[in-house]
């Protein structure tokens, strides 16, 4: 190959039919299938614990925690362990990395209280109320409109916490 611009470049041959299509596939959605199947592959093989970082400002600014499990089992621990006050979550294997910028390890015995550890048993009355708040929460974030329906992102993001304690409520 050459720099010169109308030098014959060499095809990438991964955007081409190769034979692995399954009957009635197209080859461009062969590599969306391929592409899936590797990353079911990655999620398989991910470490058994993650590293959580704090951000500037934040109350453990400079600290980290380590937290065993899958990737969505230690996301939900550290969501009942502080909520959203946390950054970013990292494979454990980014310790190094993540020392190296000066972070150190919160000692659990430093960790605040799990929203299970606080919770009390709520009555059929308290769990309406807390229901009928989650959904008041939801339609303040301008995450429902009766009229145009259901934002399932701004659910997501805006109102989590209000719905993972009602639902815990609902479960205990």
């Amino acid at each position: 190959m050459t720099n010169e611009p109308n030098a014959p470049t060499q095809p990438d041959t991964r955007a081409m039919p190769n034979g692995t299509e399954r009957p009635g596939e197209h080859w461009n959605a062969r590599l969306i299938r391929e592409k899936a199947e590797r990353q079911v592959a990655d999620t398989e093989n991910q470490p058994e614990a993650w590293i959580f970082t704090f951000g500037s400002g934040q109350e453990h600014d400079g600290k980290y925690v380590v937290i065993a499990g899958s990737y969505d089992e230690a996301r939900a621990e550290m969501l009942a362990y502080f909520g959203n006050r946390w950054s970013f979550q990292y494979r454990a294997d980014e310790r190094t990395e993540i020392e190296s910028h000066g972070a150190v390890e919160l000692p659990r015995a430093e960790w605040p209280a799990s929203e299970t550890d606080t919770a009390v048993a709520l009555n059929p009355e308290q769990l309406q109320a807390n229901l009928l708040l989650a959904v008041e929460n939801v339609i303040a974030a301008g995450c429902l409109d009766w009229d145009s329906g259901l934002d399932v992102e701004g659910i997501q993001s805006r109102a989590h916490d209000a719905l993972i304690v009602a639902y815990k409520a609902v479960t205990r």
